[in-house]
C-alpha cells in the first residue's frame, strides 16, 4: 500500500523543484525612499568558487547567509533551523521574484 505524502512533504518537493528551475524566494519589502524591493532569501545556483566550481547549492540568507548541498534533507533543515518554518509555512510567508515583478512591475 502506498503512503500518501503529507502537505509539508509536497511543499518541500515543490520548493526544491522551483529552486532547481531557477525561481528565487524572498519577500517584497517597502523601500525607505519609496517603492519596493525584493529581499532574496532562498535560491539555487552553481558555485563560482575555485575549490568547487560549478557544483550546485541551495543558497540562503536570513540573519546570516550560507549554502548547502541541494538535497531534500538539507532543504528541510534550512527551512526548520534557519527560517523557523515548515515547508508549507514557507510557501505562505515567502513569495517569488516572478511574483514581485508581476505585482510591482519592477526589477531589482
Amino acid at each position: 500500500m502506498s503512503r500518501e505524502m503529507s502537505a509539508n512533504e509536497r511543499a518541500l518537493r515543490e520548493i526544491m523543484e522551483n529552486l532547481k528551475f531557477g525561481i528565487h524566494f524572498g519577500k517584497i519589502c517597502p523601500h525607505r525612499l519609496g517603492g519596493y524591493y525584493f529581499d532574496t532569501a532562498l535560491w539555487y545556483a552553481h558555485s563560482e568558487s575555485i575549490a568547487d566550481f560549478g557544483k550546485p547549492y541551495i543558497y540562503w540568507r536570513n540573519y546570516g547567509q550560507s549554502a548547502n548541498k541541494p538535497t531534500l534533507q538539507n532543504l528541510r533543515w534550512i527551512l526548520r533551523e534557519i527560517f523557523k518554518v515548515s515547508p508549507s509555512e514557507f510557501l505562505m510567508t515567502y513569495t517569488t521574484y516572478d511574483h514581485y515583478k508581476a505585482v510591482t512591475g519592477q526589477k531589482y
